[in-house]
């Protein structure tokens, strides 16, 4: 819908992870050696925000025309997690290790701005007792759409959503031909059948040599508001910058994962080329015929320049990892 135009130009996103998981979390069996706990017991931030987050950054074409620029994010403290703690750990020894923990907030608001001047409303509650919601609030100069909570609903204005006859020939004009042909099969697949057609997708991508739809600098730039988020709470929810990932040394990495596909032919290079180049030494290896090789140089075959590194960077910011959390 986004594609067609049917939201005009997007101005703005809302997209989170809600959904109860107390149970889970303290769950002795749910997650291998307590890790998730362990994550709530040791950070702030948004320590989960992929879920949401990566449908919004596609239909927001971020890291194709548009990127993630800075966040703000804002936390409530805790008022569940470490009074459970102490609650079973009187019953039973096997939890004191997390008593008086500084467990994360409850609720964790981050507010994104791209370079474009669109915001994303990002959220994470994995505690309070409220209904799975992920959100998914897309809204764009001439139509809306919410698919949480439940049903989904679309607007094209005058302050209402529109009646559900209209939403049915809506869905029947916009829904991809993929969904149409592989709906009643997908239905038996997990997450309301989302699962199959994502793993088809993937399946048709790399048996005929397409662009995946996500790539590392997605992964990267998603991943990124875990570490940032978590920066903003600790700073009283001071703005961080969310720098770009489309660089020479992540070409590098893109390219050992291209030459990994057996029938990917294509590689996509950013130009100029030098406008790209940091923090590297090296140009990527691109010959006469416009061939680039993969390099035999040790890890992913860039040479670093630290010199420039170091003359560019205001200042730096180094996570411990706390030996505990190792597994």
């Amino acid at each position: 819908m986004a594609r067609q135009g049917f939201f005009g130009e997007i101005v703005h996103g809302e997209c989170a992870y809600s959904t109860s998981k107390m149970g889970s979390n303290f769950s002795k069996t749910a997650y291998w050696e307590m890790w998730w706990l362990k994550q709530y017991a040791n950070r702030k931030g948004n320590i989960y925000p992929t879920h949401g987050l990566g449908p919004v950054c596609q239909i927001m074409d971020i890291n194709r025309g548009d990127k993630l620029d800075f966040l703000v994010s804002v936390e409530s403290k805790d008022f569940m997690m470490g009074a459970k703690a102490k609650e079973l750990a009187k019953a039973d020894d096997f939890y004191k290790p997390f008593v008086d923990k500084d467990y994360r907030g409850n609720m964790n608001t981050t507010i994104i701005k791209t370079t474009k001047g669109r915001t994303i409303m990002l959220q994470h509650d994995a505690t309070s007792p409220s209904p799975h919601n992920l959100i998914h609030g897309i809204y764009g100069t001439k139509g809306a759409a919410l698919y949480d909570p439940q049903p989904p609903r679309l607007s094209v204005g005058d302050h209402q959503w529109v009646s559900p006859e209209t939403y049915k020939t809506l869905e029947e004009k916009y829904t991809p031909n993929i969904i149409k042909k592989m709906g009643e099969a997908s239905k038996r697949s997990g997450h309301g059948g989302s699962d199959l057609l994502i793993d088809w997708r993937l399946i048709d991508c790399l048996r005929n040599g397409l662009a995946l739809d996500q790539d590392v600098y997605d992964a990267v730039s998603w991943s990124s508001i875990v570490p940032l988020s978590e920066w903003s709470v600790n700073n009283k929810s001071n703005s961080i910058e969310i720098h770009t990932t489309t660089m020479g040394y992540m070409d590098y990495v893109n390219l050992h994962v291209s030459c990994a596909i057996r029938n990917c032919e294509y590689f996509e290079l950013f130009v100029p080329e030098a406008e790209f180049m940091f923090p590297m030494k090296n140009r990527l290896p691109v010959d006469e015929g416009g061939i680039i090789h993969v390099g035999d140089e040790p890890g992913a075959g860039a040479e670093i320049d630290w010199q420039l590194v170091d003359k560019c960077c205001a200042s730096y910011l180094i996570s411990t990892w706390d030996k505990t959390m190792a597994a």
